[in-house]
């Protein structure tokens, strides 16, 4: 489990994104051969209702190759939040890695 809090004591008035957040989130290690992990977790702004959903999963497929999926959704996002301009960034990335 993971947990942090981010208070910026300005409140509405910070030049930062993180003026009253939360963060929450979970990793799961398989403990596998392989490697296999999975990371979630949703940061959540109590002011402005703003928040990221972020996913990450790992994985070794052979000796050489390895797997990394990850996923970022940006929600609720409003024209008066500092963080506006990022509301279309979402994204996902599908990462496969040869190692010699």
């Amino acid at each position: 489990m993971l947990g942090e809090w981010n208070r910026d004591g300005r409140g509405r008035d910070a030049t930062n994104q993180f003026q009253n957040d939360l963060f929450l989130g979970a990793r799961l290690a398989l403990n596998d051969v392989q490697g296999t992990e999975f990371l979630a977790g949703v940061l959540a702004d109590a002011d402005h209702g703003t928040g990221t959903l972020t996913a990450e999963f790992d994985r070794r497929l052979s000796d050489r190759w390895s797997l990394h999926l990850e996923a970022v959704a940006l929600f609720g996002v409003g024209e008066a939040d500092i963080a506006y301009s990022t509301r279309r960034d979402s994204f996902m990335a599908l990462n496969l890695a040869y190692s010699f």
